[in-house]
């Protein structure tokens, strides 16, 4: 079996995904997904992620239109700067989607966003366009969009990665070899990726 097959075999298990080549189709397909799920009466819900510059393609109306009339279980997540999140509100508001904003650079507060946006999806209550705030001036000195500085260990400069591995670790979801063997596994890939 080559390897790309057994990808796709991991993909469709997973029911998901691999990530498109051209920017925004992902928002259109996740759309899809959420409409077969929504007309099989499946409790599965949609999940895109993008950053700020998908929602200037022309996917994104033909995505969040549709997503919002058919009141679609689906979660669309973009990452974006603080100061464009007006717009993101009121895009989304035209198309009859719920919006909510969460701390990019915290992802378990984005988790847990995410995890209210997939409830209200799976009770019929459409789409939602999930605002993951990134201010990339408060990225270099560890602070987060509110200002806050993220609870971190120390000399991690705030990094979230740093952050999540202490939460995993505290609520021992994984062991320190667990997560380094993961983390090894991930390096590998991009590793791979890049050669490829």
């Amino acid at each position: 079996m080559t390897d790309l097959v057994a990808r796709k075999i991991a993909w469709k298990s997973l029911r998901m995904t691999p990530p498109g080549w051209h920017n925004g189709a992902h928002l259109v397909h996740a759309a899809g997904f959420a409409w077969a799920a929504k007309m099989n009466k499946d409790d599965a819900v949609a999940l895109a992620l993008g950053p700020e510059d998908v929602m200037e393609t022309a996917e994104v109306h033909n995505a969040l239109n549709f997503a919002g009339v058919f009141k679609l279980p689906v979660v669309f997540v973009v990452r974006a700067k603080p100061s464009s999140e007006a717009d993101l509100r009121a895009r989304a508001f035209e198309y009859g989607i719920t919006v909510t904003a969460a701390d990019g650079s915290d992802v378990l507060a984005t988790r847990e966003v995410v995890r209210e946006a997939r409830v209200r999806a799976v009770k019929g209550n459409g789409a939602t366009l999930v605002v993951a705030l990134i201010d990339p001036a408060a990225s270099s000195s560890g602070a987060t969009p509110s200002g806050a500085t993220p609870d971190a260990p120390p000399g991690s400069s705030g990094d979230p990665l740093a952050a999540l591995r202490k939460h995993v670790e505290a609520q021992k979801s994984a062991s320190t070899s667990e997560l380094a063997a993961v983390l090894a596994a991930a390096e590998k890939d991009a590793q791979s990726a890049f050669r490829a």
